[in-house]
């Protein structure tokens, strides 16, 4: 289970073993990318959760660098943000925003702890509003949800399965094992 005393109201008791965690951000809105980057690395600080942050281009790029960071074996989850404009129903905008989920998502699918904060909307108004830290903070928001998937494999790991065959033991005949008698 879960643990239900947290270090801070937003996220899992890690019991003194802290994740180390990637934040990836796509800078081609760069005040976005801040915005979404502070919220990020704020929480985790406050938490002391260990991360470092990788810097790509644009948020096609998200889905690369994912995978070549989780290649790396140096991280526990991962963070992913980024932002698009898609203004006037640009075809574009709204195809480049479902690319970028489906790379992530079928990545995140394999099993991997991730969170993410890729943000659409049809103007930079908008996307400032949720990447704010002081506002809606879907920076933040995506690091919980990477953290708590991060807890949530942690506790499943930890639960011992009850199949297979059992050793004999003085409880426990295995079949063909003679009675012991005294």
């Amino acid at each position: 289970m879960l643990s239900t005393s947290r270090k801070s109201k937003d996220i899992p008791d890690f019991s003194g073993s802290n994740p180390k965690i990637a934040v990836i951000s796509a800078r081609y809105n760069p005040s976005i990318a801040d915005r979404l980057t502070k919220g990020a690395s704020t929480l985790l600080e406050k938490n002391d959760i260990p991360f470092e942050v990788f810097e790509v281009s644009g948020v096609l790029d998200l889905a690369t660098a994912l995978k070549l960071i989780i290649n790396s074996g140096r991280f526990d989850g991962y963070v992913l943000l980024g932002s698009v404009v898609n203004e006037s129903d640009d075809r574009a905008a709204t195809a480049m925003y479902g690319e970028t989920l489906r790379g992530i998502g079928s990545i995140g699918a394999s099993g991997y702890p991730l969170g993410s904060a890729i943000l659409c909307a049809s103007n930079k108004k908008q996307l400032a509003k949720m990447a704010s830290p002081r506002k809606d903070n879907c920076g933040a928001a995506a690091a919980i949800a990477a953290l708590e998937l991060i807890a949530l494999s942690r506790d499943l790991s930890n639960i011992s399965k009850n199949i297979g065959f059992k050793p004999a033991s003085e409880f426990i005949h295995m079949a063909g094992d003679p009675r012991k008698t005294t």
